[in-house]
């Protein structure tokens, strides 16, 4: 469950967002556009997966840290984790 969001951090903030820098200011936000459009099985989550990652990539590319984004990323995906499973158990009591 950790594996994936530090390797899509490692790619996309590590690798890709300095590459992007080319474009200045709309930077983060292609990068946040690139990884909605990477989450291309989950198009119900688009419009929650750029409002977080928005908030989560202009930290990451002002700071130039991602260690920012993997905690972001890892909570994230925790927290989706424990609130599917809540929903599964609790939908079976």
């Amino acid at each position: 469950m950790l594996a994936g969001p530090i390797l899509e951090e490692l790619y996309f903030r590590g690798y890709l967002l300095p590459r992007l820098s080319r474009f200045g200011r709309n930077a983060p936000l292609l990068e946040t556009l690139l990884f909605t459009i990477y989450h291309f099985w989950q198009p119900w989550l688009y419009p929650a997966i750029l409002a977080a990652f928005a908030a989560v990539v202009f930290p990451v590319y002002r700071t130039r840290n991602i260690y920012v984004g993997m905690w972001a990323h890892c909570l994230l995906n925790l927290s989706g984790g424990l609130a599917l499973t809540a929903l599964v158990l609790g939908g079976a009591a």
